[in-house]
């Protein structure tokens, strides 16, 4: 995306230049006019009075006169030539170099605009993983709230113990959970983002036997999902055209996943934004450091936004914030001197702490745990 967007200026500011104007040939060799201009013969007096010319005077003076073929001029345009130099990137320069050329020839000079870029993450749905959640409470996003319909919704819900495997009931019911996660995106989310939660149901072929069946069970299901959601402040949040269902054992095209991906991409669409072409630089710079660094002190980062030409920051940090590339919390006392910019990273740190095995479980641990309590 930065290399298109860098193109799409560069190729409008060479537009722009008065050697791209109509009539322009983009040969490496002079133009037809160009050629008419430095053959024609420059005369010049002789000390005879005759009139004669350089080039004649040039074959006077050797005894040998020659008269070649001229060698066939490669026909490559001169910005080929001009930008190959070793700290442009091939790629860019081949997208460069085509885009030009589709310009020159009466194209659009506008790059395609409908290009971007998301992010799926899967979160763990265990109660001990809510801790780490908010991370990816991001504001500009669509949540997915996923739940088996083949279990009641009022029905308490069983979760998976993260230590033994096992199943247990959990004081919360299917439903509370549901708004449970719905709840957690209105308050993490910033204010005034237009962020969409989608309801989706599994087991759909598990519903009846027949169609109609399932049909119905679904209608009923919705019917109280869309009542619990009455005059809650977040139920704005939820889409509500309708509850996506899906069914893991049969085909794709039977699934009902197609359905969900195109709803998905359209209230995606609905957050794209435009950004600076240097916004997207800092972004590049900031995953490459990522594959070394779990963070950075806001000062460095501050260094780089500086460099990049970048006057708004807190603006920038907190955009990075919201698509969920860094971790930017200037309010935090401790947080405010240190920005996370590897998210998984961090994920990883907290996933070793909270799923510790129980020294009742395994004893050869229970020395570690002594160390881990003594601090």
């Amino acid at each position: 995306m930065y290399q298109d967007a860098v193109t799409d200026v560069t190729v409008k500011q060479m537009l722009k230049s008065p050697r791209h104007t109509k009539g322009y040939t983009p040969r490496a060799g002079p133009s037809k006019q160009e050629t008419k201009s430095e053959s024609r013969p420059e005369k010049e007096k002789n000390p005879t009075g005759a009139s004669t010319s350089k080039q004649e005077a040039k074959s006077g003076e050797t005894s040998k006169s020659s008269n070649p073929k001229p060698s066939p001029q490669k026909e490559e345009p001169v910005y080929e030539e001009k930008l190959e130099r070793p700290e442009i990137p091939k790629g860019f320069l081949n997208k460069f170099i085509t885009k030009l050329r589709f310009a020159r020839e009466g194209g659009d000079s506008k790059m395609d605009s409908n290009k971007f870029v998301m992010n799926i993450w899967d979160f763990g749905g265990q109660p001990i993983y809510h801790v780490i959640q908010r991370i990816f409470m991001v504001s500009y996003a669509v949540v997915c709230v996923v739940f088996n319909m083949n279990e009641g919704l009022n029905a308490p819900a069983k979760v998976r113990d993260p230590t033994t495997g096992k199943l247990y009931e959990h004081r919360m019911t299917n439903l509370d959970f549901i708004l449970f996660w719905i709840r957690s995106v209105f308050v993490n989310v910033r204010k005034g983002q237009n962020n969409k939660i989608m309801l989706i149901g599994t087991h759909y072929e598990s519903l009846g036997k027949t169609e109609q069946e399932r049909q119905q069970r679904v209608k009923e299901i919705e019917n109280i999902l869309w009542k619990a959601l009455e005059g809650k402040p977040f139920e704005d949040m939820v889409y509500q055209g309708e509850l996506f269902t899906i069914e893991n054992s049969v085909s794709f095209e039977k699934s009902g996943a197609s359905k969900i991906i195109l709803q998905i991409q359209k209230l995606v669409q609905m957050m794209i934004l435009t950004l600076p072409i240097k916004w997207l630089q800092v972004l590049l710079e900031i995953q490459q450091l990522r594959k070394a660094k779990l963070y950075l002190p806001t000062s460095e980062i501050n260094d780089l936004l500086a460099r990049c030409k970048i006057t708004d920051r807190k603006l920038f940090l907190e955009y990075l914030h919201d698509i969920g590339e860094i971790l930017f919390y200037p309010d935090d006392k401790i947080l405010k001197e240190k920005i996370v910019i590897d998210l998984m990273g961090v994920v990883d740190k907290f996933k070793t702490i909270i799923t510790v095995i129980d020294p009742s479980i395994q004893p050869s641990l229970k020395q570690l745990w002594r160390n881990l309590n003594g601090g």
